[in-house]
């Protein structure tokens, strides 16, 4: 079991007042159903949290996307909301964090292979918590390097042309052609993630995006990387 939570807060970057919060927040329903009681005290779960943090989550995502999005109408704002406080962004952002590792998790639960919804809820569970210790200037560095920051970064690469790259490069050393193969189409029809795969020169990479021609791009900017 673990009970202290320092690395933790090395990887959040914000050291908690109150560590019960933050022991709260990695505490799956599941631990709490096989550990009622922790010494004197009733154990209490992450599901509390992860209703406020849904919420500020919310409130955060919609107000940086109200100050950089200046010439989006509300209905833009509103589906690229849903798309950066959906599972995939969120439960992504936690494993390539290491912070699935601390939670507190009972033995139905593979620790090992965490359900995406297990870590999407967790960085809610995060959010609320440094809300509830540091208030929302503290939540708002949690997600702005948690959630925003990286789609930012995806943004960006996307604005460049890594298939027209690829393909010129690869024609300049007589590589051939790459070519492209929808690996898979996962999630559901409202919010699905492509995966597809580029060969060329003896490599092959795989991305995966909300569309066709992102994933596509981001397989071939892979590719550029191992060439």
């Amino acid at each position: 079991m673990i009970s202290d939570f320092s690395d933790a807060e090395k990887i959040i970057g914000y050291k908690f007042k109150n560590i019960d919060l933050l022991r709260n927040a990695f505490t799956h329903s599941s631990y709490k159903n096989e550990h009622k009681f922790d010494g004197e005290k009733l154990t209490e779960d992450n599901e509390r949290l992860e209703f406020l943090g849904d919420s500020v989550l919310g409130l955060i995502v919609a107000k940086r996307l109200y100050e950089r999005k200046p010439k989006e109408t509300a209905g833009d704002m509103t589906q690229e909301k849903q798309k950066l406080v959906s599972t995939m962004p969120l439960s992504n952002a936690m494993a390539a964090a290491g912070l699935g590792k601390f939670l507190l998790c009972g033995e139905s639960v593979e620790k090992n292979k965490l359900p995406k919804s297990v870590l999407e809820n967790l960085c809610e569970c995060l959010i609320a918590a440094i809300y509830l210790d540091g208030g929302i200037n503290a939540a708002e560095e949690f997600a702005d390097k948690f959630v925003l920051s990286n789609q930012l970064t995806k943004e960006k690469q996307l604005l460049h042309d890594y298939k027209s790259e690829l393909q010129i490069y690869t024609q300049s050393i007589k590589a051939g052609t790459p070519r492209y193969i929808l690996v898979s189409k996962t999630g559901p029809d409202h919010d699905p993630t492509f995966t597809i795969s580029v060969e060329v020169a003896g490599v092959r990479t795989a991305g995966s995006g909300k569309n066709k021609s992102e994933a596509s791009q981001m397989a071939a900017c892979r590719a550029l990387k191992k060439i």
